[in-house]
């Protein structure tokens, strides 16, 4: 079937999480005519380690950093998520043996009022609110795969979905770890990502982090991994650790492996070794 051309924009903004639906909005409240292409709902992402099936929330990223709240405020999130969202106030970073290393804490690191707590976030509606908000700024969505960028011997002038052709003056690619664009004309060197991450959500009986909100961050130099506590809403905490593939491989269908693992450091024994996994679930994703 022959492709149509079926709309012109002034910009083509593939991928519909944060970094996407931040820049068209901004893009569009500019006056821009913006298409978001958002291919997250023809997908499944993640797989559920244990059962093999989807797992809704499996995604990375909900833990923010302070320098995201005044791309929030300039995109007019800021206020009602500051509400709806638990409050982080710094990072803790406990040394194998359970200790404390050291501690960021926003606060009293950052003179600028906006900066001196961010949020950790549940990402299915994280990324929800933003589409939302993005339409509500004009942005078009457009929920399809892209297949392919079209590209004129210098530059891309737009996307071609299955049946349908979509142009426009500037195209950004927000595909994250897709790299969909970097795929399509050769622009990275190994299409395979050295490291992964394996993650759960816990339902957390004991204390935050020993801070309300902190995320705490663990290492484990004896098997280069390194693992993340993140306290979310109510008692859930998202848990992982960022290991070498090979090692994720090796452990990604064992739960128990998983928290041995985890345990490695004495600082995530402590805290978690009472905790219930959520729905027996671990994630492995993309890092």
């Amino acid at each position: 079937m022959e492709e149509r051309i079926k709309e012109e924009y002034d910009a083509i903004i593939v991928g519909g999480g944060p970094a996407g639906t931040t820049t068209a909005t901004l893009l569009a409240k500019r006056g821009y005519q913006v298409l978001l292409v958002d291919s997250s709902r023809k997908k499944t992402r993640f797989k559920s380690t244990v059962n093999e099936k989807s797992l809704e929330g499996g995604e990375i990223g909900e833990s923010l950093i302070p320098y995201c709240n005044e791309i929030l405020d300039e995109v007019g999130v800021w206020e009602s998520m500051r509400e709806d969202y638990k409050h982080k106030g710094g990072l803790l970073f406990p040394n194998p043996d359970g200790a404390i290393d050291s501690e960021v804490n926003f606060e009293r690191n950052f003179s600028n009022p906006i900066k001196k707590f961010t949020l950790q976030v549940h990402r299915p509606d994280f990324d929800k609110r933003l589409r939302v908000h993005a339409q509500n700024n004009g942005v078009t969505l457009l929920e399809d795969r892209v297949q392919d960028f079209l590209w004129d011997g210098t530059r891309i002038y737009g996307i071609g979905t299955n049946n349908e052709k979509y142009l426009s003056r500037f195209v950004v690619d927000a595909s994250g770890t897709g790299r969909l664009a970097a795929k399509q004309f050769g622009w990275i060197e190994k299409d395979e990502a050295v490291r992964a991450a394996l993650f759960g959500h816990l339902t957390h009986t004991t204390s935050d982090a020993g801070k309300e909100g902190y995320t705490a961050i663990g290492f484990h130099p004896k098997s280069r991994v390194w693992s993340w506590f993140i306290p979310l809403s109510g008692e859930i905490a998202s848990v992982g650790l960022v290991a070498p593939k090979t090692k994720i491989g090796e452990i990604r269908k064992n739960p128990d492996r998983w928290r041995a693992e985890l345990y490695q450091n004495k600082w995530f024994y402590n805290h978690l070794r009472n905790d219930e996994l959520r729905g027996n679930e671990i994630i492995a994703c993309p890092f």
